[in-house]
């Protein structure tokens, strides 16, 4: 391990720590670490923080030590390799692991190729992470059954993951993400021809979802309304923000003061997700709700956020308060308690949706208004459509069926 940045730079990642508001007690963890860094990496010659984390756990007992020291050594990690802060969410794990992790050499190669072709084309981080990590789970499979480079994958290599025991066990997004990894970054023009020709066509299908009854919509807004229910105005603020506008959470999450525009009655966002520009009218139901927490919740604070986490840090909400927030108005209504009831934030996105498909709203307007970037990802919420849906039904007039299919008792 090169503890050359470390002892350069370790006041900087303490005094940024320090500045946006982490704890003494945290700050103490943390330098507590890079001094127990500093001062046996040379004796223990360590080749990883992994090594450095099983050393110190050797001389240590107490498993709260151990817990925190493993917490702090991931925040050490991210910055001297990536020069990245801890930001107030979850901390990247010491211990994360991936299935490109364990790739042979020949199929890292190719992974990390895409990865770097895509990122170069302008894609999103998080978006080329989520398919270079379906691609590595491709050729992981593959090494698994004995192949360490795409000569010596099969037909029955690559039928056996998409298709298991005789059915479909991927769906048909997966082999397009296989296919775009094999096209953009194998080298070999054969070899890849080869492979992509035993890649089957998967049919492109999609299954019932649960939706939201205007019922269960009314209920939640019961809820919200009700100014002796538990919700905080922070919540209410959110669900309102998803009952009206969809949005997805990530949003909801890093929504700034100024993207409210009181004076032309205008909300103004870059969606997270597409990095595309999203302007909503500002209804008088979301605006006062917003209006509310921000003066009598939110406090006085110069952060640009319109949400604030309960704490002294100084960064924007992490998404999974929205989440809880929905969750929260769901349970105080009375609403999907059930194992296996779909809950969370999506939900208000799917309702969002369809309730503009039933008003009889153009496609169009509906992608728009949902920020997608691809006005085909609105195709996704016509399965709850059941307005128009009912008008495809075919009529059994013309097909009688024999009275005592009816009358059998079940």
């Amino acid at each position: 391990m090169d503890m050359t940045k470390l002892t350069q730079k370790h006041n900087e990642l303490v005094e940024h720590l320090e500045e946006v508001g982490y704890s003494p007690g945290y700050l103490h963890i943390i330098e507590r670490t890079v001094a127990y860094l500093l001062e046996n990496s040379d004796s223990e010659g360590w080749g990883s923080y992994k090594d450095a984390y099983e050393s110190y756990c050797r001389v240590t007992p107490s498993r709260y030590m151990r817990e925190n020291t493993c917490m702090a050594l991931g925040v050490i990690r991210e910055f001297v390799l990536h020069d990245r802060y801890p930001d107030g969410t979850r901390s990247r794990s010491l211990f994360r692991h991936s299935a490109a992790d364990d790739l042979a050499p020949g199929f890292r190669e190719i992974v990390d190729r895409y990865s770097s072709a895509e990122l170069a084309r302008g894609k999103k981080d998080r978006t080329v992470r989520s398919e270079a990590g379906e691609g590595a789970v491709f050729f992981k499979a593959m090494q698994n059954r004995g192949r360490v480079s795409l000569d010596e994958i099969t037909e029955e290599d690559v039928l056996s993951f998409f298709l298991g025991d005789g059915g479909p066990c991927r769906s048909a997004g997966y082999a397009a993400t296989v296919r775009r990894v094999l096209v953009t970054a194998a080298p070999d023009c054969d070899t890849r021809t080869r492979i992509l020709s035993f890649v089957p066509n998967i049919r492109d299908g999609r299954k019932n979802v649960q939706y939201l009854t205007d019922g269960e919509v009314r209920a939640v807004k019961s809820v919200v309304e009700d100014p002796h229910s538990e919700l905080s105005l922070r919540d209410r603020a959110v669900v309102l923000l998803l009952v009206h506008y969809g949005l997805r959470r990530s949003d909801i999450a890093a929504l700034r003061l100024e993207s409210i525009d009181w004076a032309e009655s205008a909300v103004r966002i870059v969606q997270r997700k597409t990095g595309e520009p999203l302007e909503l009218p500002l209804l008088p139901v979301v605006g006062n709700a917003i209006f509310d927490y921000v003066a009598r919740e939110r406090g006085t604070s110069d952060l640009p956020w319109v949400f604030l986490p309960r704490t002294t840090v100084k960064h924007e909400c992490g998404p999974g308060f929205v989440t809880a927030a929905a969750n929260r108005a769901l349970t105080l209504a009375g609403l999907r308690q059930e194992p296996g009831d779909r809950r969370g934030t999506h939900i208000f996105r799917h309702h969002f949706a369809t309730a503009l498909m039933s008003a009889g709203v153009a496609r169009p307007i509906i992608s728009k208004a949902m920020g997608h970037a691809n006005p085909k990802s609105t195709n996704a919420y016509l399965s709850a459509d059941l307005a128009h849906l009912r008008e495809c039904a075919l009529s059994v007039e013309r097909f009688p069926v024999p009275e005592e299919v009816f009358n059998r008792a079940v």
